[in-house]
């Protein structure tokens, strides 16, 4: 293989091993990845409409269902009919569900900060801006 090519299969491989660890993480908490992103999604931003949640976490709607339901019957969540347009339902944490993903996501941040620290805080910033560089090439 030649040289010129060599930093697609090095970005694959490190991609491959954050995701993995991603994974671990995340399964070690009790939840799946897309679990845990609409849990992040209505930990960060609030109450979110199923559209919007389905969006964000890029999941076909009839599997956010199965995922609401679940998340609903662990006590984590509340899914109601919008007060405004009730052809749409609003999710929300519960209380529960707001104390056990700040734990959840203390732990998880503190565990990817973990590989993040193998890099100086320099070479952070460089990988920042190359990576936002590459993911922007065809929008230019």
């Amino acid at each position: 293989m030649s040289d010129n090519l060599k930093t697609i299969p090095i970005l694959f491989k490190a991609k491959h091993a954050l995701e993995s660890a991603i994974r671990e993480n995340i399964k070690a908490q009790g939840l799946n990845p897309t679990e845990f992103g609409t849990l992040e999604i209505l930990y960060s931003k609030g109450k979110q409409c199923v559209g919007t949640i389905q969006k964000k976490v890029l999941i076909e709607a009839s599997s956010l269902s199965y995922v609401l339901k679940t998340l609903s019957q662990k006590g984590l969540i509340t899914k109601t009919k919008d007060e405004k347009d009730t052809r749409r339902y609003m999710v929300d944490l519960t209380k529960e569900g707001k104390a056990q993903f700040a734990k959840i996501y203390e732990n998880h941040q503190l565990a990817m900060r973990k590989i993040l620290d193998t890099l100086t805080d320099e070479e952070e910033k460089t990988l920042q801006h190359l990576l936002k560089k590459l993911g922007t090439f065809n929008t230019q």
